[in-house]
């Protein structure tokens, strides 16, 4: 990715706060189907040209939204200093047309048809829909990449938390927050039952697990606001090697989940074999100790 590349916020979306998350899961699963909310409905916000303000970022991510790693389940599975590894979840047009071309073109097809205007901004379940044109996606954002969001300085205050429009060529740009680039998204079931209703190795979730074109996740280094129409300016990139697509390969890929199975199983062979020849051993000098000692 070019540092001068043009990486705009399309779309900024928060999920509602009354889905239970702060019950058990039964119980939240009660409450979300009593609402008819479906999976990775979100609510699309912070749009300039709809007179609505922009939205605040902590350190778990929106402050008007509850994601997972602020819910009631999160706590029981994750430490809290790592709750702000999944603050924030990104997608890209890019890898969201590659979705959708691999869910119409998986063969044997998926159980569902899905039409192709199921694919729009959010769709994933998204917090920031980015824009940086056909060059930014899981294959050239790396982890541990850092954004500064950036905003027209005319923009960036206004009364009453209200926006002002600027002239693009004139107004200066101010960091309003800044954000790194954490991991690759591992889909819940939740995304095949979205996108085909195809289970297994041909899901859709696992074709996002192995390809990085889920998302990824970012950390919040430095909390602030964002919108739509905010930029995002590449800072660092100390791992250019390591993109997400290359990482979710790594660690999600069928082929390289075998063999680290495969690995794991001629640990545990090789160690068995060893106790076993040791105790062997031990046996053997003990019967064989009186004749030394002769």
């Amino acid at each position: 990715m070019d540092q001068q590349q043009r990486v705009v916020i399309a779309g900024v979306f928060k999920r509602r706060k009354d889905l239970g998350d702060d019950l058990p899961r039964v119980e939240m699963m009660e409450v979300k189907r009593s609402k008819n909310h479906p999976n990775f409905a979100r609510i699309r916000t912070a749009r300039p040209d709809h007179g609505e303000p922009p939205e605040a970022v902590g350190r778990l991510g929106l402050t008007d939204s509850v994601e997972f790693c602020k819910s009631y389940r999160a706590s029981l599975v994750q430490r809290p200093q790592h709750a702000g590894e999944r603050a924030l979840l990104v997608q890209t047009p890019p890898d969201l047309h590659a979705l959708r071309d691999y869910v119409a073109a998986v063969d044997p097809p998926m159980r569902t048809a899905v039409p192709a205007e199921a694919f729009v901004p959010g769709a994933c379940g998204e917090n920031l829909f980015v824009d940086g044109g056909s060059d930014f996606h899981a294959g050239t954002v790396c982890v541990g990449d850092e954004f500064e969001v950036v905003r027209r300085e005319s923009d960036a205050v206004g009364p009453a938390g209200t926006t002002v429009s600027g002239d693009e060529a004139t107004s200066e740009r101010v960091v309003v927050c800044r954000l790194q680039v954490a991991s690759p998204r591992l889909p819940c079931a939740h995304f095949d039952e979205a996108f085909g209703k195809t289970f297994g190795l041909r899901g859709a979730r696992a074709q996002c697990a192995r390809s990085g074109m889920g998302g990824w996740f970012c950390r919040v280094l430095g909390t602030g606001t964002v919108r739509e129409g905010d930029c995002l300016r590449l800072a660092k990139r100390p791992h250019p090697a390591w993109t997400m697509r290359r990482i979710a390969k790594l660690l999600y890929s069928n082929d390289h989940a075998n063999m680290r199975c495969v690995c794991v199983c001629v640990c545990v062979c090789v160690c068995v074999c060893v106790r076993v020849c040791l105790c062997l051993c031990l046996c053997v000098c003990a019967r064989m100790r009186p004749f030394v000692l002769c």
